[in-house]
């Protein structure tokens, strides 16, 4: 199946009747062809730059040109002279396919014209064969404009065909807004110019302003001066006095540029659709009446526009979005509030995978405003063939049904979805195989969704803060494990726990040895150091089932709950020395980091609280901790910390207590309980854990086999290391090293 071609349209205001029947044209003529059509739109369109218009063009920064096969830029339906800079320059440098401009020459880009001229000329005529006036003011546009100067050329073609004589102080130029009409009307009323017998405008608005006033200021319309508009928009026939003014041939303006376009990609000529007849729309302004065939499609088609727009208005549609406290829940109200949207047939909703911005409070403005990330996810669909919510793909596909296959050629919209400069993503909207353009209550529809969005963003954020409010009343800043007060929260939790399912409860207090000497003769950020370096050892040593904290300066606690066995003080207190052991050896040039350990390990006694068995592990770390002071201070406790530094740096040779024994001079029995005084473990399991040590070392850092670090470590049994690693370390050496090149 040969690929559809597909064809980009930059346009702003696509809402407004004078781009709906551009849109129209362009649509239907792109569907005879076969064609999808890709609409980039704004809903809002100012002159000036501000912080919600910058991110309003953002739109146009998703078009990837490689995605289509041509495009067609109505650069004059933006005023935003920057944007158009923009653009212009854009295009200029990364676009590479065919580009047709739209109702503006250019002398580098082809481009389609609506014939003004003529159309004026008819409008004028009007004034002259109907109503036989020969006094005509013209009020157009900016001087220089292109728009303007066609329409003041087919004021003086028709004037000069009846011969009328033409004046230049007759033709007035204004801006296209309704001051314009404003500023003439009170240089009329002023009389500081004679009155005409009709005055023709070059659009709608300036019209409408310069009748209502004059009428405000009783001049009587049209019996002391007639007028008539350009455009003919719904305004003119909801005005108090109706406006006569002339369909301009945005249909046919659409049509041909599809066609323009074809021939730039083919080299051939296609058969345009037929397009409505570019006519006038009479109104009372000139004397005629209302055009009533008109004014009842018109009516009609209002009507329907109403009754949309009574079910927005109420839908509380705003409120129910408001309500949702999460961006799903947002889009489940989303989806209930579809049925606003008039005649739709798809609708996507897609958000920027970094919609949500920063939630650092230090970072206020760390949020996209321009560009888009590497993938949008799609939040909320209707219409697709298959369920495509959540669903991620790359930004620079723009939207997957775009390029699906189809048996009928599709027309999307794409819109922006921001908060003033903060942009979310965007809104997709197709209407099927009908020609139609969204209308004004889809824009506000759209903006109440972005609106949503900031609230939900705003709703996360502020819980963010709570949090981390929250959580720094029960971390640690240092450490980042629980302190004094996370530890009784935790320590009630675990209890708890472990009195109502029948566990054991484990609490642990250690305290670092001699941290205060190490804060006056290494300074306090060695001191630091020691608390991280014992954080680190106690995170490291025990599960997600325990909670470790620190309680003082240099006073930490562990507590957990679970089926602990009678090893469990003996395995912990072994893992515990052995990280720190290890980090000895590998940092000589800083202090030793030892500590003394207490623990509580079983089931709960009748009648005793937390605080009690807190109390116990306390008063046995104490009862350590002294032991070790006394200890510290024989005559063999420096032999011993050499013997030990010895063990840990060279973990692989055949350690015997015998030999050690014969050295020191001491009994086997002596020389064991000294040890085991000094260290809080004995000589043999000091070794074991020097072994697995440097074992597990050499796991994470190299890509030897475990047979050889089995060698390396001091084991002549490899079998026998398998089941001393598993037992101590709790996992296999495989497992182990496969965990770590994870990490």
């Amino acid at each position: 199946m040969q690929e559809r071609k597909r064809i980009a349209v930059i346009m702003n205001e696509s809402e407004s009747v004078y781009q709906q029947r551009m849109l129209k044209g362009i649509i239907t003529q792109a569907y005879s062809l076969n064609w999808d059509v890709a609409v980039f739109s704004c809903l809002t369109n100012y002159y000036y730059d501000c912080a919600h218009q910058t991110s309003e063009h953002n739109i146009f920064a998703l078009i990837n040109y490689k995605k289509f096969d041509g495009l067609l830029y109505a650069r004059s339906t933006i005023r935003n002279a920057h944007l158009q800079e923009k653009l212009d320059a854009e295009l200029r440098q990364n676009c590479q396919i065919p580009i047709v401009l739209l109702d503006e020459p250019s002398d580098t880009l082809p481009y389609v014209l609506t014939d003004d001229c003529s159309a004026f000329r008819q409008l004028t005529e009007h004034f002259i064969t109907v109503h036989g006036m020969t006094d005509i003011y013209c009020l157009t546009g900016f001087q220089g404009n292109p728009l303007a100067e066609q329409r003041v050329t087919g004021y003086r073609q028709a004037l000069e065909t009846h011969g009328i004589p033409y004046r230049q102080e007759a033709v007035f130029y204004g801006d296209f807004w309704s001051s314009s009409g404003e500023q003439l009307g009170a240089r009329l009323v002023n009389k500081e110019i004679p009155m005409p017998q009709a005055i023709v405008c070059a659009n709608d608005a300036m019209a409408i302003a310069l009748c209502n006033y004059l009428t405000n200021h009783g001049i009587q319309i049209p019996e002391q001066v007639a007028i008539s508009g350009y455009d003919a928009t719904p305004e003119c026939q909801e005005n108090l006095l109706s406006m006569t003014s002339f369909i301009r041939a945005n249909y046919e303006l659409g049509v041909c540029a599809v066609s323009r376009l074809y021939t730039l990609l083919t080299g051939k000529q296609c058969t345009n659709v037929q397009s409505p007849t570019a006519s006038i729309v009479t109104g009372r302004s000139c004397g005629c009446g209302d055009d009533l065939q008109h004014l009842a499609q018109e009516m009609a088609y209002h009507k329907k526009i109403a009754n949309y727009e009574g079910l927005y208005k109420n839908s509380n549609m705003a409120v129910s979005l408001t309500l949702a406290e999460t961006i799903d829940t947002c889009m489940n109200q989303v989806y209930s509030h579809l049925y606003m949207i008039r005649d739709y047939k798809e609708y996507y909703l897609c958000l920027c995978e970094d919609w949500a911005g920063s939630c650092d409070v230090a970072e206020p403005t760390a949020y996209r405003k321009t560009g888009f990330p590497e993938n949008i996810t799609i939040k909320a669909v209707v219409g697709a063939s298959g369920d495509l919510r959540d669903y991620s793909f790359p930004a620079k596909d723009m939207l997957p049904a775009l390029v699906e296959e189809r048996e009928e050629p599709r027309a999307y919209y794409f819109t922006p979805l921001h908060h003033n400069d903060r942009f979310f993503g965007y809104s997709v909207i197709s209407y099927g195989s009908t020609p139609d353009c969204y209308d004004e209550i889809y824009c506000r529809w759209n903006a109440t969704i972005s609106t949503a969005i900031e609230f939900i963003r705003v709703q996360n954020f502020l819980k963010s803060m709570y949090n981390r409010v929250h959580l720094s009343a029960i971390r640690d800043s240092l450490t980042g494990i629980y302190n004094q007060e996370g530890f009784r929260q935790a320590l009630q939790q675990q209890y708890n726990r472990a009195r109502d399912q029948e566990l054991s409860l484990l609490v642990m207090i250690a305290n670092i040895d001699d941290l205060r000497q190490i804060n006056d003769t290494y300074g306090h950020l060695e001191g630091d150091n020691a608390i991280i370096v014992f954080s680190n050892a106690l995170t490291n040593t025990f599960t997600s089932n325990e909670r470790c904290a620190r309680l003082s300066g240099d006073q930490f606690a562990v507590v957990g709950s679970g089926e602990y066995d009678a090893d469990a003080e003996t395995r912990f207190t072994n893992a515990l020395n052995s990280y720190l052991e290890h980090y000895n050896h590998s940092n000589t040039q800083v202090p030793k980091i030892t500590a003394s350990l207490g623990f509580f390990c079983g089931r709960i006694p009748p009648q005793s609280g937390p605080d009690s068995l807190v109390q116990i592990a306390l008063n046995q770390m104490e009862q350590n901790k002294l032991q070790r002071r006394t200890e510290r201070s024989s005559p063999y406790y420096a032999e011993f910390s050499k013997l030990r530094e010895k063990i840990y740096a060279t973990p692989a040779y055949n350690w015997s207590i015998d030999a050690m024994c014969k050295e020191m001079i001491l009994s086997r029995g002596y020389f064991q309980k000294l040890y085991t005084r000094c260290f809080g473990i004995s000589f043999t399991q000091d070794v074991i854990n020097s072994r697995i040590a440097h074992a597990k070392k050499l796991l994470a850092q190299t890509d030897q086999s475990i047979a050889v670090i089995a060698e390396k470590s001091g084991y002549d049994n490899y079998v026998h290391f398998m089941h001393q690693f598993k037992k101590i370390v709790g996992i296999t050496p495989t497992d182990y090293r496969r965990k770590k090149r994870q990490a």
